[in-house]
């Protein structure tokens, strides 16, 4: 019985995978590439060790008998951003060698149509042109920096792809983007800004001693004076019980940075 070995080609590709078997699995997103194969010789010291390749569970019709030889999704029937899975048939355990793994690696391609935000945190968007299943982050400046609040999965197709989530929003203006991560690195929409709904928060009492009180829900944050993240989450008071006693800085809401004193 014949053993089988799948791989999926992700953002991090593998140029080079030993199959123990002489079925080989590949996964991916078809780019408009071709892709090129490397075919070892055969043990038996006659051909090749693929004798067949299959696409989407069609026999291809590319030449095989050669050292390196190219994958033609086209045949196929293929279109950008279809998932395309391969299968190598050999004559006995081989090295599948793919010399251009990006190639049917998810690339960020997306083309943001529209994008509207209601005050209380309802996000629709929608998307042209993607080339794979990537997901998109919804991220808010705030704090200094940027600040992941939902995560969605990409659908993927060129035509429209429509979203929508639901995340947390701060008091008055929140700063929005979506960004997408693949081989080349971070890709982020333009900026848009929508007003929240909530009323700022406040501190209650920036001297404590086994918990830090907001006026009302929140996301927060609180570092030590050495730079750690020491509490996080979302709510109307933090349990600092266990906290050495010292200064700390907590981000919550809009606000970054509040100095507090812990005393016991």
């Amino acid at each position: 019985m014949r053993s089988i070995r799948v791989f999926t080609v992700l953002i991090a590709a593998i140029c080079s995978l030993t199959a123990q078997a002489d079925l080989v699995v590949f996964n991916g997103m078809y780019q408009g590439q071709d892709i090129y194969v490397k075919n070892m010789e055969s043990s038996l010291g006659v051909g090749f060790t693929i004798f067949e390749v299959l696409v989407n569970d069609h026999v291809t019709s590319d030449d095989l008998n050669q050292p390196v030889f190219p994958i033609n999704f086209k045949n196929a029937g293929c279109k950008i951003g279809d998932p395309v899975q391969i299968i190598f048939r050999c004559k006995e355990k081989c090295e599948i060698r793919i010399l251009n793994p990006e190639a049917i690696a998810s690339k960020s391609t997306y083309k943001v149509q529209s994008m509207h935000a209601m005050p209380d945190g309802q996000l629709r968007w929608s998307t042209q042109k993607e080339s794979g299943s990537l997901p998109f982050q919804v991220q808010v400046y705030k704090w200094k920096r940027w600040v992941t609040l939902a995560e969605i999965p990409g659908k993927g197709k060129q035509d429209i792809n429509d979203y929508l989530c639901q995340i947390p929003m701060h008091s008055g203006e929140n700063t929005l983007r979506l960004m997408q991560h693949d081989l080349n690195g971070d890709r982020t929409s333009e900026q848009f800004v929508v007003k929240g709904s909530t009323e700022p928060v406040q501190i209650k009492s920036t001297k404590v001693k086994d918990k830090i009180e907001f006026s009302q829900a929140t996301s927060y944050e609180v570092w030590s004076e050495y730079g750690e993240v020491v509490a996080h989450g979302f709510g109307s008071l933090v349990d600092i019980h266990g906290f050495f006693p010292g200064r700390y800085l907590v981000n919550f809401d809009n606000q970054s940075g509040v100095d507090i004193q812990v005393k016991k």
